[in-house]
């Protein structure tokens, strides 16, 4: 499948590229491969741009799962320090995990799984080819989850809860004896939480679905970025283009309701209206906490493996120490082979 929109940012490149191909079955043992490449485009990567390669993998066994992921991405960007002086900031990110999934119970209308996940993080970022140590590191974590999948009210439910442990085996960041608790740690206790629900229904004599999820953290300790939550963008509170807040705990909800409406040609149209809100605390990344809402109005429109997707979203309610944003445009278009 490929892909073109304007969802990246301006500072390494807003609009992007992607190309995903993938194999089913191809070591006859009911396996999936995926591999995708996204680009910026319009800006030259070692001035300006970003970039991401990841390669997803999973194998069955029975009630088991096993499934591991390798992604690199990378961006460029430009500053200008006093006297004029141009710097160049460019900077990687490798993440490798390894998962497990095995359902341990399953009914008539639901299904209860158990997973258990590891992941490495390594982040190095540089100012004129010169690496920043205060912002570069490895980090290492354990997962471990119950998820929850049912019919529920005539729609389908999941609820999700994970702890996450941060470790300093297999070559991740130490924490220091006597860490001041203001500091952040990669030794860490974690708890997440999400839950989503989806319900088909009828408007205006025409099949409409209502979607809405929630998923959050929280952590006694202090986090580096990287393992905070983040709200602000439109993959999670849409409306903020230029905002993104981060917080050692916090919390995001996105809601939407569309309606299908085929216009013949084999197309579809689908009208949505989002609202979506989140909120952090405890370290932020600016120092307070905050909470942000947001709303967006589009339409997608599909002919066969073709979906093409316009959206306005805008600032419901901000903090004060925000900048301000206007309604801002986004646009998608996409072609599966």
């Amino acid at each position: 499948s490929v892909l073109l929109d304007n969802y990246g940012v301006a500072s390494t490149g807003r609009e992007q590229a992607g190309l995903t191909a993938s194999l089913d079955n191809p070591l006859h043992l009911n396996d999936f491969v995926t591999v995708t490449r996204r680009q910026s485009y319009g800006a030259h990567i070692g001035q300006k741009g970003s970039g991401s390669t990841s390669v997803f993998y999973s194998v069955p066994y029975g009630a088991t799962l096993l499934s591991a992921g390798y992604a690199q991405s990378e961006y460029a960007n430009t500053a200008l320090a006093p006297g004029n002086v141009v710097l160049n900031l460019t900077g990687d990110t490798t993440t490798t995990f390894v998962k497990l999934d095995h359902v341990a119970w399953r009914g008539r209308v639901a299904r209860v799984t158990l997973n258990a996940g590891l992941n490495l993080r390594d982040a190095n970022n540089y100012i004129n080819g010169q690496i920043l140590t205060l912002s570069s590191r490895k980090l290492a974590s354990i997962d471990l989850g119950l998820d929850i999948s049912t019919r529920l009210a005539g729609g389908f439910a999941t609820f999700d809860l994970g702890l996450s442990s941060g470790i300093s085996g297999l070559g991740g960041l130490d924490d220091m004896p006597g860490l001041p608790s203001s500091a952040p740690h990669a030794q860490y206790y974690k708890t997440t939480f999400a839950a989503s629900y989806l319900r088909p229904f009828r408007l205006a004599e025409r099949a409409a679905t209502f979607t809405s999820s929630i998923s959050g953290q929280y952590s006694s300790e202090t986090l580096y970025a990287s393992d905070q939550i983040s709200i602000g963008g439109i993959y999670s509170v849409r409306g903020f283009y230029l905002t993104s807040l981060g917080g050692d705990n916090g919390a995001v909800s996105r809601n939407e309701v569309s309606i299908q409406q085929p216009i013949g040609l084999g197309i579809t149209l689908r009208p949505y209206l989002g609202i979506d809100a989140g909120w952090i605390d405890g370290h932020t990344n600016l120092g307070v906490s905050g909470t942000l809402v947001g709303a967006a109005l589009g339409v997608s429109a599909t002919r066969g493996s073709v979906l093409v997707d316009v959206f306005v979203a805008t600032p419901l309610s901000k903090p004060s120490f925000a900048p301000k944003e206007d309604f801002t445009a986004f646009a998608r278009l996409a072609a599966a082979f």
